[in-house]
C-alpha cells in the first residue's frame, strides 16, 4: 500500500483555496454556514487518511510542538466550559447558521494543525501561500467588480459602497485579505506580485473596514525588505488618496439616526465584561454570548439604532472568549497567541499575517477563514520530519476506522441539507435529518401552531425548549406558538404570558418583552396591567414611541386626557410623522 501523504496535502492545499470562495443561495446562512461544513468534511477526510499512514507505519501519529501544550490547554479550555454551559447545545455546535466558534470547530482547527505539522515542508509551505494567494486574486477581483456594480441587484446591503465578495461581510473580507497582503507584499520580486498585491489593496480598500486597513498598515513593516520597501509607501499613499478624495462614492445619505458603530462596541464590551464579572472562572459557555449578553445588556443598547438587534458575538475576540469561557479560556487563549508570536518571530511572511488578525480581532471576531490561519500558520514553521518507515500497526483497525470516517461524513452532510430543508420551510424534513437542533422543533411548533394542530404544536416546542431552556430566541418563538394556539384554546394565552415573563427575569432590560406583554393585556382589555408594562418599556428605552403610543390610546379610553396628551407629544417628539398620533392629539385639543 502507498502512504496517503500526497492526498493529505492536497486536501490541505483544497481548505485554503475552496474554503474563502465557498457560498451558497441556498442555506438559511449564505457564507459562513456551508465554510464551517466543507471544513468539517475536509477535516474527516485528513484525519482518516493520516490515520492510514499511521496503522501502515508511513507517518507518526502525532508530533510534538512547542505550540502543541498550549493548544490542547485551550481546548480543554473549552471543553470545561462546554461542560458547565449556559446552552451546551450552542457550545458543542456553535450558533446557529455560524457554527464558528463552538467546540467542533475548536476540535477541527485542532486536528488540523496536529496533522499539518506531520506533513509540513518547505514546498508545501510554498504551495500553501501560493494557492491562498491565487484564491486571494479571484475574491478580490470579484471584489473590485462587486464596486463597480456586478452583483449589486442580488443583496439588500449597498455592496457597492462596501464590498463583501464571497465573506460575506466587510470586516471579514477585510480580515481575510490583510493576511493575503502580507503573503503577497512579502513575495514581491516581480510584476506578478506587485499587481496581485495592488489588487489585494485596492478590494481591502474597497470594503472600507477601518480594522482591516489598520491592521495593514501595522503589520506589513514587519516584512519589509529590500524588494517591497517602496512598495509600502505606495499602500500608504493609495489609502490615504481613499480616505482624502470625497469623489469616492459614500453612502446614500440618510434621515435615520445611526448610532456610530464604536458607540454600540464599546457598550457591548461593556456587557461582555459585566458578564465575565458574574461568570469568571469558566465563563457562561462557548458560543453562548447571544443569550447571555441579554443577562447584563446595559440600558445604554436601548437607545442605540440597533436595540433590537441580535448580538452572537462581543465584536472583540478577546472579550468574548473573557464572558463565555471565562479565565480559564481566556488566559489559555493568550497563551496560544503569545506562543505563536514567539514561533513565529524569525518568519517575516507569517509573523504580519498573524498579527494582522490578532488586530482585526480586537475590534471584531473570527469567522472560518479567518481561524483557519489563525491555528495553522504556527504550523508552517515547523521543519520537516524524518520519513523513515515505522513499524506497521495492526491493519484490521482501518475497517472500523473507515466505518466511523463514513458515519461522520454521512452525519456532516445529512446536517448541511437539514439546513437547507430548513431555509425552505420543511423543517419536519431538517429534523428528519438533524434530531439535535432545537430551532428546527421552534419553527415546527411555530407552523403547527398556525395550523390549529395542538398536540404537535406543544410536543416540537416541548423538545425545543428541554434542548435550549435558556435560548432567549426559542423562549420568544414558543410564547408566538402559545399565542397562536390561545385563537383556538384561550388558556394558552396565559403560557404566552407566562412565558413572556420568563424572559423578562433573563433578559431585565429588553424593552421589547415589556412591550409585548403590555400589547397582549391590553389586547385582553387588562389596561392596567398593560400599563404597567409600557411604563417598564419606556423606564427601559425613554425615547420608546411605541410604547408611548400605547399609553395614549389607553389613557383617551380611561378620560385621562392630560396623561394621554403627554404620551401623545412624546410619541410626536420621537416620531414626528405618526399621523395616527397627530390625529389624536388634534382631537384632544
Amino acid at each position: 500500500m502507498k502512504p496517503a501523504g500526497s492526498l493529505i496535502k492536497k486536501l490541505f492545499l483544497c481548505l485554503f483555496f475552496a474554503t474563502p470562495l465557498i457560498f451558497t443561495l441556498f442555506n438559511s446562512e449564505l457564507f459562513e454556514l456551508p465554510k464551517m461544513y466543507f471544513v468539517y468534511f475536509v477535516t474527516i477526510l485528513i484525519l482518516t487518511l493520516h490515520f492510514y499512514n499511521y496503522f501502515l507505519g508511513f507517518q507518526p501519529l502525532i508530533r510534538r510542538t512547542r505550540l502543541s501544550i498550549p493548544l490542547f490547554i485551550f481546548l480543554l479550555s473549552q471543553i470545561v466550559s462546554t461542560f458547565f454551559s449556559a446552552d451546551p447545545h450552542t457550545s458543542i455546535f456553535g450558533y446557529y447558521s455560524r457554527l464558528n466558534g463552538g467546540l467542533l470547530s475548536l476540535i477541527s482547527y485542532f486536528v488540523l494543525y496536529q496533522v499539518l505539522v506531520v506533513y509540513v515542508d518547505e514546498k508545501f509551505k510554498k504551495q500553501i501561500i501560493n494557492t491562498s494567494l491565487i484564491s486571494g486574486f479571484l475574491i478580490a477581483s470579484f471584489g473590485i467588480l462587486e464596486h463597480f456594480g456586478i452583483d449589486q441587484k442580488y443583496w439588500v446591503q449597498d455592496v457597492q459602497n462596501r464590498v463583501f465578495s464571497t465573506l460575506g461581510q466587510p470586516n471579514w473580507l477585510a480580515a481575510y485579505l490583510c493576511i493575503l497582503i502580507c503573503f503577497s507584499f512579502c513575495s514581491i520580486h516581480n510584476t506578478y506580485y506587485l499587481l496581485l498585491t495592488t489588487i489585494l489593496t485596492l478590494c481591502l480598500i474597497y470594503t472600507k473596514s477601518k480594522s482591516g486597513i489598520i491592521a495593514a498598515l501595522i503589520s506589513l513593516p514587519f516584512c519589509l525588505n529590500k524588494k517591497n520597501f517602496y512598495y509600502f509607501f505606495v499602500v500608504i499613499a493609495i489609502t490615504a488618496f481613499f480616505f482624502l478624495n470625497k469623489k469616492i462614492p459614500t453612502a446614500t445619505p440618510t434621515t435615520l439616526n445611526i448610532t456610530a458603530s464604536s458607540d454600540i462596541r464599546k457598550i457591548v464590551w461593556q456587557g461582555a465584561l459585566k458578564l465575565f464579572s458574574q461568570h469568571p472562572l469558566v465563563g457562561t459557555g462557548p458560543e453562548t454570548f447571544a443569550y447571555t449578553y441579554y443577562w447584563v445588556r446595559p440600558l445604554s443598547h436601548n437607545l442605540t439604532s440597533e436595540w433590537e438587534f441580535l448580538y452572537n458575538k462581543a465584536h472583540n475576540e478577546y472579550l468574548n472568549y473573557l464572558a463565555t469561557t471565562g479565565v480559564f479560556g481566556f488566559l489559555s487563549y493568550i497563551a496560544v497567541i503569545l506562543t505563536s508570536l514567539y514561533l513565529l518571530f524569525k518568519f517575516p511572511i507569517f509573523l504580519a499575517a498573524y498579527l494582522s488578525i490578532l488586530i482585526t480581532n480586537f475590534a471584531g471576531f473570527s469567522v472560518v477563514i479567518t481561524s483557519i490561519y489563525f491555528f495553522l500558520l504556527p504550523a508552517l514553521i515547523e521543519t520537516p520530519l524524518d520519513t523513515t518507515k515505522h513499524p506497521t500497526k495492526n491493519k484490521l483497525i482501518l475497517i472500523p476506522l473507515v466505518l466511523v470516517s463514513f458515519l461522520l461524513i454521512k452525519n456532516i452532510v445529512s446536517f448541511y441539507l437539514a439546513d437547507i430543508a430548513h431555509n425552505q420551510g420543511y423543517d419536519s424534513s431538517a429534523i428528519a435529518l438533524n434530531p439535535y437542533e432545537p430551532l428546527y422543533f421552534s419553527q415546527l411548533a411555530l407552523q403547527y401552531s398556525q395550523d390549529g394542530k395542538i398536540n404537535e404544536a406543544l410536543m416540537n416546542t416541548n423538545i425545543a425548549y428541554r434542548i435550549s431552556p435558556l435560548n432567549i430566541n426559542i423562549l420568544k418563538e414558543r410564547a408566538q406558538t402559545f399565542l397562536y394556539l390561545a385563537y383556538k384554546e384561550p388558556k394558552y394565552f396565559n403560557k404566552a404570558l407566562e412565558t413572556l415573563v420568563q424572559i423578562t427575569k433573563l433578559a431585565p432590560t429588553d424593552a421589547k418583552t415589556f412591550q409585548t406583554i403590555g400589547q397582549l393585556y391590553q389586547a385582553a382589555n387588562l389596561n392596567d396591567d398593560a400599563i404597567i408594562f409600557f411604563e417598564k418599556a419606556i423606564q427601559l428605552k425613554s425615547n420608546y414611541d411605541d410604547a408611548h403610543f400605547a399609553l395614549a390610546k389607553i389613557y383617551i379610553d380611561q378620560k385621562d386626557f392630560e396623561k394621554a396628551k403627554y404620551h401623545l407629544n412624546e410619541t410626536l417628539r420621537i416620531a414626528p410623522n405618526n399621523q395616527e398620533a397627530k390625529s389624536l392629539l388634534s382631537s384632544l385639543h
